[in-house]
Order: structure tokens, then sequence, then C-alpha cells
């Protein structure tokens, strides 16, 4: 009973890892496999306001999923001994209701 469990624990496990492998690759790398899509470019950048050793990061993207462009926008938040990062895929359309939404905010202050 044992050696069955873990033969199918080493396929599961052996099947995802390659799926990661292939995903990589296809996408062009580490961060195009999170995005689940080629990064084409790097459009621009902004600094969050820092908290007690924590910095926050906004990064925005131009992406590419199976001839689909999209934008990606990448939340990094770094502190003393973390490091998160985000992946947010957005179409055109939602990626306009965010520029609204931003430019309504910001006319409020």
């Amino acid at each position: 009973m044992d050696n069955s469990f873990d033969l199918i624990f080493w396929l599961i496990f052996g099947g995802v890892l390659l799926y990661w492998v292939f995903n990589m690759v296809r996408r062009g790398g580490f961060k195009g496999s999170v995005f689940d899509a080629k990064i084409l470019e790097t459009v621009g950048e902004a600094d969050g306001v820092e908290r007690s050793l924590m910095k926050t990061k906004l990064k925005v993207l131009v992406l590419d999923r199976d001839s689909e462009k999209m934008v990606g926008i990448e939340l990094v938040a770094t502190s003393i001994g973390s490091y998160q990062m985000m992946p947010i895929n957005l179409s055109v359309a939602e990626t306009r209701k965010l520029i609204h939404a931003l430019e309504h905010a910001v006319s409020k202050v």
C-alpha cells in the first residue's frame, strides 16, 4: 500500500513540476509564468509611501497571452525578512475602469 501511495505522490509532483517548467519556457521565464503571459514591456512604476521598514512598489506591464494584449500590474512589498509579489492581469476594459477610478480618487484629493 505504501509503494502505490509513494508512486502516485511522485507522479503528481513530477507532473506539476513538468507543467511549471513548460510554462516558464513558453512564457519567457519565471515572471512570465507567474503572469501566465509573455511580458512585452515594463512601461512604468510607482513607489508607495514607506511604512515602518516596509516598501511597496507598483509596476505596470504590457502582457501578451496567446495574441491577446493585456495590462499587468505587479505589486511588490518588501520588508526586512520578507518579499511578496502579487501579479494582477487586467483586460483593456478593466484597465480603463481602473484608470477612471484612479482619476476620480485624485480629483477628490
